[in-house]
């Protein structure tokens, strides 16, 4: 029977997983009642009113190749305007949020932060459009 897990962590993160969800259902929320004002204002625009989200914690420099590499036809000058307009620190906690409604949304915190004062570094749609 399986009672413990034990992640190795590198020691300046202070918001893990745990915290991670916890922003993640937080950031979910938000969209779920910004998705109401918007049905309010147009009646019922958005029936499936479905949203999901992943979240992991990755290497900065590995995030930002995760965009070149990841998404087809993104351009350089995107990828360029996400780098020089995010402070990244050095392991990103990404909250990617999902539904039929919106494009993709990267939420990227800084892992350095705390639950109590999260900080979140950037927002990034990583689709090609960008829209």
């Amino acid at each position: 029977m399986l009672t413990h897990i034990l992640v190795p962590m590198h020691p300046k993160i202070r918001l893990a997983l745990s915290g991670l969800t916890e922003c993640a259902i937080d950031i979910v929320a938000k969209l779920h009642r910004l998705r109401e004002m918007v049905n309010k204002t147009r009646a019922g625009a958005i029936t499936n009113h479905t949203i999901a989200f992943d979240r992991w914690i990755v290497r900065s420099h590995k995030y930002v190749e995760s965009l070149f590499l990841g998404i087809p036809n993104m351009s350089e000058g995107r990828i360029a305007d996400v780098c020089a307009k995010i402070r990244f620190s050095r392991y990103l906690g990404v909250v990617r949020a999902t539904s039929t409604f919106f494009d993709p949304i990267d939420v990227l915190i800084d892992t350095t932060s705390t639950l109590k004062n999260a900080h979140c570094a950037g927002i990034v749609i990583p689709s090609a459009s960008g829209h």
